[in-house]
């Protein structure tokens, strides 16, 4: 397979049939062989806010594989400072997992990953092993506008492979030149890569932005290609990636794609934080771990404030974060549903609701009833 494909469609059940087609055509797996599965979850917000790779293209490649004799396992990396549990079973993977009978592995010790080279000449390139030592990496990333990289897909989501002393570098040192540098270190062990723009994110990504709905899949055996034709798509200028003007080679979007999929309405490109202490301090590995413990990503959401005796609302969170009239804290995710304008729900903002969550959050750490 040369260059890319595009699947366009709005009805996400028949983008879905047409995927299957296209890899029953494309992507024959050996039998028996391993293949690694690497979506994008790095929040626990759901994918159609455009933040994570949709459940059902994930499951829709895993069964692909079964169906041909191999085995599928799921690969992905702790997020920087989000609760991982609370991540992988808010998005569904470890539902997912479970039924598809398929390994979920979240590697996060020294001996679970490999070291494949060196970064700006110095820096060991270490990445998971449980992807290293298989027949292929399937990368499944979503497209995104990204507050320090403008654009994420498929060249940014092999940042995702690596333990936290490796991306803690790549950060410190040169974030483009890092992601260039790994980019060529992992593109051997690319099997394919399909990007998901059924809902994409733009504006404030890679979490906090809007969806915007492309309706397509875009399919490659080449990273840097997919995302080239994934800027063609969405009109984002190629002058703004940074680490694709070092991977392009003199290509341009124009010539990896047949034009833009968005035409009514262009993609918002926020220009990058600049929040350099944060993300140095959120990827010091050490710090890390301390910061995972105190759970700050989540006492930095806005929770929605339950009114006392409403059951009737248990109704309106998709994720039972609402029980009995009840919000269980460790159960939502954020994605604000219950705050739609028809709701009754309000929001709940300021220190002091902050400081109390910090309280709860601080007695559970410590183990105080």
């Amino acid at each position: 397979m040369k260059g890319t494909s595009r699947i366009v469609e709005h009805d996400p059940a028949r983008r879905m049939t047409q995927l299957r087609a296209w890899l029953a055509r494309h992507f024959p797996p050996e039998r028996g062989a391993r293949y690694a599965l690497k979506p994008n979850i790095s929040s626990e917000r759901p994918a159609e806010t455009g933040a994570t790779t949709d459940l059902e293209l994930v499951r829709t490649v895993a069964r692909h594989l079964l169906d041909h004799g191999a085995c599928p396992v799921i690969v992905e990396l702790p997020p920087h400072i989000r609760n991982l549990r609370r991540v992988m079973a808010l998005t569904g993977y470890v539902d997912l997992a479970r039924e598809l009978g398929v390994e979920l592995v979240v590697p996060d010790d020294p001996e679970d990953f490999v070291s494949v080279g060196r970064l700006f000449g110095v820096v060991p390139c270490r990445v998971a092993r449980a992807a290293w030592e298989t027949a292929g990496i399937i990368n499944i990333p979503k497209i995104k506008t990204h507050i320090r990289t403008h654009f994420s897909a498929a060249v940014k989501n092999t940042m995702g492979l690596t333990d936290m002393p490796t991306r803690h570098a790549i950060h410190v040192l040169g974030l483009h030149r890092g992601i260039a540098q790994l980019y060529r270190l992992v593109a051997p062990r690319l099997a394919l890569n399909i990007l998901d723009g059924g809902v994409m994110m733009h504006g404030l990504g890679p979490t906090r932005g809007d969806p915007l709905k492309l309706n397509a899949l875009i399919l490659s055996e080449d990273a840097v290609e997919a995302d080239l034709d994934a800027l063609t798509a969405t009109g984002i200028e190629l002058a703004r990636v940074r680490h694709l003007i070092l991977l392009a080679g003199g290509r341009s979007p124009g010539q990896a794609g047949a034009g833009k999929l968005l035409q009514a309405r262009p993609v918002n490109v926020c220009p990058p934080w600049p929040d350099y202490l944060r993300e140095a301090l959120t990827t010091q590995p050490l710090l890390r771990r301390l910061l995972q413990r105190l759970d700050l990503d989540y006492i930095s959401h806005r929770r929605p404030l339950v009114p006392a005796g409403r059951p009737d609302l248990d109704r309106l969170c998709p994720y039972g974060a609402i029980q009995q009239g009840e919000l269980l804290p460790e159960q939502c995710n954020g994605c604000l549903r219950c705050l739609a304008p028809e709701s009754p729900l309000t929001q709940e903002q300021g220190a002091a609701h902050k400081l109390r969550v910090l309280g709860e959050l601080l007695r559970k750490v410590g183990g105080a009833p």
